[in-house]
């Protein structure tokens, strides 16, 4: 995989099974430089400032990204994933800041 495409919306922090694809593609030695992210927002009008205020609250919950908030539907799916996950980056907020550089 020579790249990896990140569409974030409002929910991509606290989906877990997206940020799983994203630890995959660091563990199997992507680099962050070659992480790209565009940000899906939506705006209650068509307004330019509209979506800019979308975007920036947006960013700001990326920037608080906390992997042990994301779930999935299933509560084992959730418990296996971030086992895997931790034992990939150690413990979590090694992989936090990862992530957290990443968005910035």
């Amino acid at each position: 995989c020579q790249r990896f495409l990140i569409l974030a919306g409002p929910t991509y922090a606290n989906r877990l099974w997206c940020v799983v694809e994203l630890f995959c593609f660091l563990k199997n030695g992507g680099d962050i430089d070659r992480v790209t992210v565009l940000p899906v927002v939506e705006a209650s009008n068509d307004t330019d400032e509209a979506a800019a205020d979308a975007t920036r609250a947006l960013q700001r919950e990326l920037g608080r990204f906390r992997v042990e908030r994301a779930r999935c539907s299933q509560e084992r799916d959730t418990q296996k994933l971030l086992g895997c996950i931790e034992a990939g980056f150690g413990k979590y907020e090694s992989f936090n800041q990862v992530v957290r550089r990443i968005f910035s």
